[in-house]
């Protein structure tokens, strides 16, 4: 299973508009970013989002780009330290893994892909 998650892109200010869509500038961000993951081959089963219209554009963006017949839902419940906390448990259980296979003298087949950042 993969978790991918992804915070809201570049809002207009709430002097512009009381619910803070997408501006411009983050509405080409996220479709960049959207078309990207689905070309890296990223297919959601659900897409869910916190049910602000920001948050909500954004999914969109996912959605349509990489699987349209995913889930798409508001979970009104999600908060931005639900975020940090999966990432937490998703680290801690990534190094712990990690930390198993070593001991097992499986270090040899660890493989790490960084790619250099694109701007």
């Amino acid at each position: 299973m993969r978790l991918v998650l992804v915070h809201h892109a570049d809002a207009v200010g709430p002097e512009v508009d009381p619910q803070r869509p997408l501006s411009m500038v983050g509405r080409f961000d996220v479709e960049r970013l959207a078309a990207a993951a689905a070309a890296k081959g990223v297919k959601p089963a659900v897409i869910w989002h916190s049910g602000k219209l920001r948050s909500r554009q954004t999914a969109e963006a996912f959605w349509k780009a990489c699987n349209p017949f995913a889930e798409f839902k508001a979970m009104r419940g999600l908060q931005p330290s639900d975020i940090w906390l999966a990432i937490l448990i998703g680290h801690a259980t990534r190094c712990g893994l990690s930390v198993l296979r070593f001991r097992q003298q499986k270090w040899r087949g660890i493989h790490v892909d960084i790619e250099a950042a694109h701007t």
